[in-house]
């Protein structure tokens, strides 16, 4: 909404938006033991025959323009420097999926075992790899990202079903995103929906990985319900899209098809 808003001051014409996404449907090597994939989970899913992913993730190309890697990195050393049990907890680890040189990271020495590169992967491998991790941060370094860029990790939450970990700024930007498909930092929600944890907000100026420790505390089900809240997003804005193009071509007749996505 907020590109769309952006183009229509910048052209002085009005814009409208949409935003079709195909699901991601994992090959046999990252297929869960019991059959279901994870953008598919719903409440309905027995949790004790759920796989969990267990790690954070960070996307997109290795850019320190992009992507505020430096706090990351403080927010985790101050965290594992201050909790022994987090200091021992193999599924505090950020696997970072995208392209370019990993030294741009700046990975400092202590977090080596912390942070994973996975460079250069091909397109479903990478799509993959970040479907069987909890929770996407977005670690935004550009203001531009919130009033005139649309950000890939988004689209990547949409196609694989993980959910992000955002702040208010980030839900007013991209303003389709309701609390129940995210895990808010930095705002309370006194919602009825606020129960177990599910749709929990953070405190104020809570960081991401403060965020990540809280999910890192629910069970299957809780995680498995916003998975579940994102995929039924993503269906939402294709059949939106599916309508806008339609009447679009209903207007002006072309030699095209529209293909029905999932």
């Amino acid at each position: 909404p907020h590109v769309a808003k952006y183009a229509e001051a910048r052209l002085n014409v009005s814009v409208d938006w949409a935003l079709p996404l195909p699901p991601m449907s994992p090959s046999a090597e990252f297929r869960l033991p019991c059959g279901t994939e994870l953008s598919s989970y719903t409440t309905e899913v027995d949790p004790a025959t759920l796989f969990v992913p267990t790690n954070l993730s960070l996307e997109g190309n290795m850019d320190s323009r992009r992507r505020n890697y430096t706090l990351i990195w403080d927010q985790m050393s101050s965290l594992i420097k201050n909790s022994q049990q987090l200091a021992i907890d193999k599924r505090f680890v950020i696997n970072v999926v995208g392209s370019g040189d990993p030294r741009k990271l700046e990975v400092p020495w202590s977090l080596t075992r912390r942070v994973v590169p996975h460079v250069n992967l091909k397109f479903r491998t990478f799509y993959e790899m970040v479907q069987r991790n909890f929770a996407l941060i977005p670690a935004i370094a550009n203001g531009a990202y919130l009033d005139r860029k649309f950000s890939s990790t988004l689209i990547t939450s949409l196609v694989t079903g993980v959910p992000l970990i955002v702040g208010p700024q980030f839900m007013e930007a991209y303003s389709f995103l309701q609390h129940r498909h995210v895990f808010i930092q930095g705002e309370k929600d006194e919602s009825p929906l606020n129960h177990r944890h599910v749709f929990i907000q953070g405190e104020k100026d809570e960081s991401p990985l403060n965020v990540a420790v809280r999910m890192l505390r629910m069970g299957h089900r809780e995680l498995a319900q916003v998975r579940g809240e994102v995929s039924k997003l993503r269906l939402e804005l294709n059949r939106d899209a599916e309508t806008k193009l339609g009447a679009f071509l209903a207007e002006h007749p072309v030699k095209a098809s529209i293909t029905q996505l999932g």
